[in-house]
């Protein structure tokens, strides 16, 4: 049995999605004793060559060339099952002539389109309908983002299979009385938040909360990581316009050395997101003993269960009240800090690995593919 993966999305500058195709394949590679897979790509990578029950494929285009060279390709390659971790557009284009997956991280893009790129909306919203239609099966990462999956779309609960995410960064201490560094440009103390520049990820409102309890914590600054997304200009502004050009820090997208660094001597991670299909940076400041504030919204609540303090994320007051109880209550710390670490244990890639090679196997054994049919 032969099954092909799109993995690109595990090759790039990695945010949640990315780290769910990295790290999962990974596992599925390493847990699998029955098939063969194709891994495609658009760039040569070797991060899967150790796996001898895997081939990577470069196909050497880009945008819609290249899903549609690889869709070509799947006859070719007598692909029995091919599995969408991130994309819908192969999906799209396969319909009933091939069995696939596909993995829904959100729908982001038909509950708040506003918030999301433009472009990525009317690509959603043209191919995903159809890509569930006629899945065999729907990998969501999240209890809310299945919720939605059949609210949105009436999708039957039976066709929709959990593939919890996990940490994208591992760190292998996880305790707190490891968090020292000798990086002097961490010598001060930060709130920090990780993520994507953009409207859904609240950083306005942060900062907005930030400037509030300023003036409280007078050697304390925001460190804010993520590459710019769209609309990344306002949250600029909102810096500038109150000053905060000392205070609040744009690191970029950084390394995951760096990354884990900041996990562990941050004061404590900030995550005020308006939607999340997930929320892996949630987990990861968790494994580093670092303190969580997070929403009371989408899948966050149970990715943080009891383990953070959950606020109204367009409550700039209830941030900032967040905030402070947090820098203040030692106690409280102490108590986010046990319970993090024990959130942490409920999520693995290598469980979800075992479910999505049981869902594999039973969609091999039950299903012919009509190209592979005609192969015969």
């Amino acid at each position: 049995m032969i099954i092909a993966i799109d993995i690109r999305s595990a090759l790039k500058e990695k945010t949640g999605k990315g780290f769910y195709a990295l790290n999962l394949v990974k596992s599925i590679l390493k847990a699998n004793q029955i098939f063969h897979f194709i891994l495609y790509s658009d760039q040569d990578t070797s991060l899967f060559e150790k796996f001898e029950n895997a081939t990577l494929k470069v196909v050497n285009k880009r945008g819609l060339f290249w899903h549609w060279k690889v869709f070509q390709n799947l006859k070719k390659d007598k692909i029995d099952l091919f599995w969408s971790p991130t994309s819908f557009i192969i999906p799209f284009l396969l319909g009933q002539r091939m069995p696939y997956i596909i993995t829904v991280h959100d729908v982001v893009a038909f509950l708040f389109p506003s918030w999301h790129n433009q472009k990525a909306v009317l690509i959603e919203k043209f191919t995903l309908k159809r890509a569930l239609k006629h899945a065999k099966k729907i990998f969501a990462v999240s209890e809310n983002t299945k919720k939605d999956l059949i609210e949105k779309f009436g999708i039957e609960k039976e066709k929709i299979v959990l593939t919890y995410n996990s940490l994208g960064i591992k760190n292998e201490l996880r305790k707190p009385e490891n968090k020292k560094t000798e990086n002097q440009i961490l010598s001060t103390k930060y709130i920090l938040s990780v993520g994507t520049l953009e409207p859904r990820k609240n950083q306005i409102r942060l900062i907005r909360a930030f400037d509030q309890i300023k003036d409280e914590f007078f050697d304390l600054n925001l460190f804010v990581v993520g590459g710019k997304g769209w609309g990344y200009e306002k949250i600029f502004a909102e810096v500038k316009n109150r000053n905060l050009g000392n205070r609040v820090n744009f690191l970029g997208y950084i390394d995951e050395k760096s990354l884990s660094e900041l996990y562990r001597n941050a004061e404590l991670f900030a995550f005020p997101s308006i939607y999340e299909g997930f929320g892996i940076p949630v987990l990861e400041a968790m494994s580093y003993g670092c303190p969580v504030l997070t929403s009371n919204n989408s899948s966050l609540i149970e990715v943080a269960g009891d383990a953070a303090i959950l606020i109204n994320a367009e409550n700039v007051d209830e941030i900032a009240e967040g905030l402070r109880r947090i820098l203040k209550n030692e106690n409280l710390r102490k108590d986010l800090i046990k319970k993090g670490f024990e959130q942490v244990k409920k999520f693995s890639w290598e469980k979800s690995a075992k479910v999505v090679l049981n869902e594999f196997k039973s969609i091999c054994e039950n299903s012919e593919s009509p190209l592979q049919k005609s192969n015969a």
